[in-house]
């Protein structure tokens, strides 16, 4: 599995979840890191929301990470977030928006 991650986006992303991810051979990079050396595009990020499963299904919309997501935005405290499902030749551009990146 390849995970694109926004680096600035991330920040909070709990460490034991970078390593799991890893440690099940996820390929898990960050987007635009801190520390770029070219700095002016450390906030040009991109806010796109891909998850390809085999080349024929996807998602694309919102899929938080982090139990943040996990409500439905009942109270102030639970976020909401919703991803679609897309079929067929639709996949093909969410598999060339996550290269892009």
């Amino acid at each position: 599995m390849r995970v694109l991650a926004d680096a600035v986006g991330s920040l909070g992303m709990d460490k034991e979840v970078v390593s799991r991810l890893r440690a099940a051979g996820t390929l898990l990079e960050f987007f635009r890191p801190l520390g770029n050396p070219r700095v002016w595009e450390t906030f040009h990020r991109g806010h796109r929301k891909v998850l390809v499963c085999d080349g024929r299904v996807g998602f694309t919309g919102g899929v938080g990470i982090g139990d943040v997501w996990r409500g439905d935005a009942r109270n102030p405290s639970e976020w909401r977030d919703t991803h679609f499902r897309v079929q067929g030749s639709a996949v093909n551009g969410l598999m060339g928006a996550f290269v892009h990146n």
